[in-house]
């Protein structure tokens, strides 16, 4: 009997955006620091290794931001939160502010490592992107604004529509997901606000043999598209472009089997 029917998944998280390029994981967390004084989203500096600019990352200008004024816990226990404050985030609050990580989820090479680590003799099926994250601006149509993953190609120039693989963004009245600047891959869901939600992307094939990209709010599923193929393996990041902006708290990307 294969030990992976009988034994508990095995995960290995990697729970420092800094060390994304140097460790294998099933698991990867980016963590903003609340205005420590190791900030990890300033440039690159000879006195610490801790900045995600010296391993990898492409991060102009976003704010390293201090969270304030929640409750314990998020205030009573509730299935939503009476009180949970602005966390820790990296807020980009200019033009042209770009977050991109070094280009490693969802090819064939990085499923393989991620289920040698679980233990598990099958790849996993799907690759879930988790953010807890505000639009803290949302009242422009700017498809480029917001997070998500990028395709293959990913460079400095991950700012552009072309190399949006799936990515979460308003267009003034709704958030969207958009993929590869196709105005007929896009998915209108919920109505714009500014408060902190959970948001979540699941790419995976589904029973017709097609990629698609679901993705939820708070839980709820909001539709899904069907990105391009052939653009493995991604990036994750998230920028600002003229006037819509993003407050960033932590993002959890992890491979799954289910």
């Amino acid at each position: 009997m294969a030990r992976n029917i009988y034994l508990p998944l095995a995960r290995q998280h990697v729970r420092a955006g800094s060390r994304w390029m140097h460790e294998a994981g099933t698991d990867y967390w980016l963590m903003p620091a609340g205005g420590a004084v190791t900030d990890p989203f300033g440039a690159a500096s000879t006195a610490t290794g801790d900045e995600l600019a010296e391993n990898g990352w492409t991060c102009t200008s976003l704010v390293n931001t201090v969270g304030s004024a929640g409750d314990l816990l998020g205030g009573v226990p509730a299935a939503t939160p009476a009180d949970a404050g602005v966390p820790n985030h990296a807020l980009g609050n200019a033009t042209g502010d770009l977050l991109v990580s070094p280009v490693l989820f969802g090819d064939y090479g990085h499923a393989l490592m991620a289920a040698n680590i679980a233990g598990k003799k099958r790849l996993p099926n799907r690759l879930v992107l988790e953010a807890y994250a505000a639009f803290t601006v949302a009242t422009a149509d700017e498809p480029t604004s917001g997070f998500g993953f990028f395709e293959d190609a990913t460079t400095t120039t991950s700012a552009t529509e072309a190399l949006q693989l799936a990515f979460i963004s308003s267009n003034s009245a709704n958030f969207e997901l958009n993929t590869n600047a196709s105005t007929t891959l896009t998915d209108a869901g919920a109505a714009v606000d500014n408060a902190w939600h959970r948001w979540k992307i699941e790419l995976l094939w589904d029973t017709a043999g097609v990629v698609r990209a679901n993705w939820y709010i708070d839980g709820s599923h909001q539709g899904y598209i069907v990105p391009t193929n052939d653009e493995a393996p991604y990036a994750f990041g998230a920028h600002n472009l003229t006037t819509n902006r993003l407050g960033l708290g932590w993002v959890h990307i992890y491979y799954d089997w289910k």
